[in-house]
């Protein structure tokens, strides 16, 4: 039969649009749209705005008329600001090359005439120094939820204004909470949430640029048109292979380049100090691969747009790579690196013919791939209060066997729902309805494709916990977060701007309530009672600590370092405050330009951590400091690691990722961790501006070729060699051992090595752990399991209905050749035994 299927899904529905190749052209260049209209008033400047999805607007300035151009095509929002008030929100659907018109009119006073709210505040820099011209964006909440949305929102969420000379910006807006987003020539951009009418200061940080040349790899001749990104910014290459990206924090990128039928990576990364400007990096682009295909349904059509999702993810490695299906089921993945990838395949109200078969790619695309999916099994009910009323909307899902396959439906005005393409085999209920929530275990059930289950759920009214937080002095506390725990349940909130909060959905029941500011800075606890479908109103006072940590950070010579960010967390217990035993972090201060620095609002009697760190470029931690005691904290010249990878035949590898672990030693260093991509380098890798200590390197994160290195103060070790270890995949076919059908939906488990410390030579302690990777047959039992180390292993089993998995046989991998396990006949006497 599912032979059948897949000859029928493979000559049945012709692709609705071009795959491969001239798909990946159609959808890197699409015809850029413009937005135009008139204004109102005239004579006056007025800042127009348009915002796709959750990305930040594309605004510009103008009078009387305007037009946004080259903007990508999708759902946008728009609207127009003067005078801190702005026109109703208008909603446009641009499709490729199109000219939309969209009039605007900034009221006089209070938009669609809704009570407007004032929202003020100040644009400054790090150290305290307005910045003017920066453009602020506040929206109400709820402003940023799917600006594709049909319905017209006649309310204007959003608003935008400038920054006058003394930073000072101001909106208004419908009373509530708000997010505001500033953004500045030369910063990188900063949110804050608050509330309308209230003050809501932003603060930014410089911000740096990398600059340099993408060329191709193998003719070194300029690549114009690539996607260079890094830190989630992004530039696009000029004719000569140009790039420059701006508004980076300070910190290290490994740039990437993204060309039409290429990807390359700088060879390492590079350090982009605080505000700094780096420039000469190159990116060479090597030759990748255009994966396409088509996920066809049981029925011969393709997934419906949008509906199915394909992902491949590299045996033995880091890359991955995912796509929606475009029209008629097309899916097409560009820039994939050589390699063999394993497959997911979802389609909404479907199932996926797992195991599918790996893709292998080498120096040529791969196209024609079909990825069937099933009908799957069907769950009916209905969702009712405990008083017999029917849940309209709530949310309801079925979870399959170790959390493999989740499908969900909405329940109607009858409180009726109907979930479609369920995995065959056990299933658990879970669901989710404003103001009620579900006590004791999920309701549970079993699938099958002869006739739909039926799980009916009883939900009970939730309780409410509203207050508000206040501290000492009887101000409210924007921001802080509030913790509720009690009665077997735990959840967390936040203030508004006002210190106000409200955590709905609980069970009736006694609860501790905890509020906390920034790591312990302020903090307080009181306890209520709150019955099913009630809401209790607490008031909870925040203690505000009254200590202060102070100090400078000093490099090795003595002299100030102006770009550190310092953070402190409190000690506890007996701890050493490096490898153990410290509370949260603070949020991070900067030095200033003598290296000073404080951090108000701890606790005058604990004693704290204190941590500096030049981002990507060196760290240290002094333990046990004490408000009123000036800390000095000595960041000293950093090291480098640097080596080859090279495979058990001692060729390079094209593409691997080397981490390199510091774990701190007592009292003198703290953790940290980095990672570098090796690409197209030969295997060569080097970490650089590395704290002294030991370090354990690993590639893939394979714990069989982790190799330890330790280094000294600005000591540099180059040589190492790391060898990367083959994997492997386990596959086969479950049947049943008396009567020989396949065994669908059974778990097949296989053990890992997950991590091992291994042993410097210096007596220090040896420990292995272990995870488990899983692997769940199909509909004709076949399974596999993949991205496996080497060695001998014992495979085990489980029915769908089984609590565990039992031995079935041990496998042997070696000598870099998959195991094909052929049929496994699962007999009887064991648990389990086929039913």
């Amino acid at each position: 039969m599912i032979a059948a299927v897949v000859a029928y899904a493979l000559h049945h529905g012709a692709p609705a649009h071009p795959t491969g190749r001239d798909a990946v052209a159609e959808l890197r260049q699409p015809k850029l749209a413009s937005i135009t209209g008139d204004l109102e008033p005239a004579d006056v400047d007025i800042l127009i705005c348009a915002r796709r999805g959750d990305a930040l607007p594309r605004c510009a300035t103008a009078r009387n008329a305007y037009q946004l151009d080259d903007l990508a095509p999708g759902p946008y929002a728009v609207w127009a600001s003067a005078a801190g008030r702005a026109s109703d929100l208008q909603r446009v659907e641009l499709a490729p090359g199109d000219r939309a018109r969209v009039d605007l009119a900034v009221a006089s006073a209070g938009g669609s005439g809704a009570a407007q709210a004032r929202v003020h505040g100040v644009v400054r820099d790090v150290r305290g120094h307005a910045i003017a011209g920066a453009v602020v964006h506040v929206a109400s909440a709820g402003a940023g939820d799917d600006a594709g949305s049909a319905a017209a929102d006649a309310t204007p969420h959003d608003v935008s204004a400038t920054s006058d000379d003394d930073g000072v910006y101001v909106v208004y807006l419908p009373p509530g909470d708000v997010t505001a987003r500033a953004t500045a020539d030369g910063f990188v951009d900063a949110s804050a949430a608050g509330s309308a009418p209230g003050e809501l200061d932003l603060t930014l940080s410089p911000g740096g640029s990398l600059a340099g040349t993408v060329v191709d790899a193998a003719t070194r001749a300029p690549v114009a048109g690539a996607d260079v990104e890094a830190g989630g910014e992004h530039a696009t290459s000029d004719a000569a292979g140009r790039f420059r990206l701006t508004k980076l924090e300070a910190g290290r990128y490994k740039p990437t380049a993204t060309a039409f039928g290429g990807y390359g990576e700088a060879d390492e990364s590079v350090l982009v100090p605080l505000g700094g400007a780096v420039d000469g990096v190159v990116i060479a682009v090597h030759p990748v691969a255009v994966v396409s295909g088509r996920v066809a349904l049981a029925t011969g059509a393709g997934c419906p747009a949008g509906d199915g999702r394909v992902w491949l993810q590299k045996s033995g490695g880091r890359a991955a790579y995912s796509a929606e299906t475009l029209d008629d089921g097309e899916i097409v993945l560009d820039g994939v690196v050589p390699g063999r990838y394993g497959v997911a395949v979802t389609c909404t109200g479907w199932v996926p013919l797992v195991p599918y078969d790996d893709i292998v790619v080498a120096d040529s695309d791969v196209e024609g791939v079909t990825w069937l999916v099933l009908a799957g099994a069907t769950v009916t009910g209905h969702v009712t209060s405990r008083a017999g009323a029917p849940i309209a909307d709530a949310q309801v899902g079925a979870v399959g066997p170790a959390d493999h396959m989740f499908t969900m439906a909405r329940t109607d005005a009858a409180g009726a729902y109907t979930i479609r393409g369920v995995a065959v085999g056990p299933f658990e209920m879970v669901v989710r309805a404003d103001g009620f929530v579900h006590g004791g275990d999920r309701p549970k059930g079993f699938a099958s494709l002869d006739a739909p289950a039926r799980v009916d759920i009883v939900l009970d009214a939730g309780a409410t916990i509203a207050g508000d937080v206040v501290d000492d002095a009887g101000v409210a506390i924007a921001g802080a977060e509030v913790d509720v725990d009690g009665d077997g349940e735990s959840t967390s909130g936040r203030c508004d701007g006002r210190g106000q909060f409200a955590i709905s959905d609980l069970l009736g029941g006694h609860y501790g309530v905890h509020a906390d500011l920034a790591g312990g800075s302020a903090s307080g606890t009181v306890a209520t009672d709150v019955a099913a479908g009630a809401t209790a109103h607490v008031h909870v006072v925040a203690t505000r600590a009254t200590g202060e940590l102070t100090g400078t950070v000093r490099d090795a010579a003595g002299a100030p370092v102006a770009d550190a960010y310092v953070a402190a967390a409190p000690e506890h217990g007996d701890g050493d405050g490096v490898s153990g035993g410290v509370g949260a972090w603070s949020d991070a201060v900067l030095t200033a330009g003598d290296g000073s620095w404080s951090i108000a609002h701890v606790s005058a009697t604990a004693t704290f951590a204190v941590r500096a760190e030049r981002r990507g470029a060196g760290q240290a931690v002094v333990a046990h400091a004490t408000p009123g005691t000036a800390v000095t904290i000595v960041i000293r010249a950093t090291g480098a690691i640097s080596g080859v990878v090279a495979t058990p035949a001692g060729a390079p590898p094209v593409d691997v990722t080397v981490t390199a672990e510091l774990r701190g030693d007592e009292g003198t260093h703290a953790e940290a961790s980095r990672e570098e991509r090796a690409f197209h380098t030969g295997g060569r890798f080097a970490f650089h501006d590395l704290p002294a200590g030991t370090y354990k390197l690993a590639v893939d994160d394979d714990p069989r070729s982790v190799v330890r290195v330790t280094i000294g103060d600005g000591e540099a070790r180059d040589g190492v060699r790391l060898v990367v270890q083959p994997r492997y995949a386990i596959r086969g076919r479950l049947v049943s051992a008396t009567t020989g059908a396949p065994l669908a939906g059974w778990r097949v488990e296989v053990p890992q090595i997950l991590g091992d410390d291994g042993d410097d030579g210096s007596g220090g302690r040896h420990v292995t752990t272990y995870t488990t990777a899983v692997g769940m047959a199909g509909a004709d039992g076949r399974f596999a399991v993949l991205d496996l180390p080497g060695g001998t292993v014992t495979v085990s089993a489980g029915a769908p209905d089984a609590a565990d998995a039992s031995p079935v046989r041990d496998v042997t991998m070696a000598g870099g050749v998959d195991v094909d396990m052929g049929d496994v006949a699962v007999g009887s006497g064991s648990s389990t035994a086929p039913p």
